[in-house]
């Protein structure tokens, strides 16, 4: 059971590793980083976040931009890096959430199912990952959510949903959803 704990984290972290040595070899090459900052930028400065190429740029809430501030904050390759490490380990601990409360029935089987559910979810995420983008969050952020009212933990749980929301205007469907 434990080899297959150490084994699925150390997929985590070879694939972190491989995805930010790219990102330091190219740093502009995938991201929609330098849209996220500039809306960050504008929006402390009072200036309109969506009057930079409003159809391709920051289509999100202002809400964003203000979230997304600790990493505009530094360098940009430190964004970059922090960024992923934020939205990657926030989508970790939501796979280790779920893998707790709905996969693992006993102690025994959880790093077996915690491996299989890497070996599966990881793969799915590494476009979202390199590009940097904010679908990797929003997708922790809802399972997060849902793990907390199959818990009964309401105040959490609205927690999740609204960072989720404030990221992404799409978590509005789930928000719906497990509000009906």
């Amino acid at each position: 059971n434990s080899w297959q704990r150490w084994t699925a984290w150390g997929f985590w972290l070879l694939i972190f590793l491989i995805i930010n040595a790219d990102v330091v070899r190219q740093p502009l090459k995938h991201t929609t980083m330098p849209t996220y900052r500039l809306a960050s930028t504008q929006w402390w400065a009072g200036q309109d976040p969506y009057t930079y190429n409003a159809h391709a740029g920051f289509l999100y809430f202002p809400q964003a931009a203000f979230l997304f501030t600790p990493f505009n904050a530094v360098p940009f390759l430190a964004g970059e890096i922090l960024w992923r490490a934020a939205t990657f380990g926030l989508f970790a601990y939501a796979l280790v959430r779920l893998n707790a409360f709905f996969l693992s029935t006993n102690r025994q089987s959880a790093g077996k199912t915690f491996l299989f559910l890497s070996l599966l979810a990881v793969p799915s995420a590494l476009a979202s990952l390199r590009n940097a983008q904010f679908d990797l969050p929003l997708a922790a952020l809802i399972v997060l959510a849902a793990a907390e009212i199959a818990s009964a933990r309401w105040t959490a749980a609205t927690v999740w949903l609204c960072l989720a929301v404030a990221l992404k205007p799409l978590a509005a469907v789930p928000l719906l959803l497990f509000g009906a």
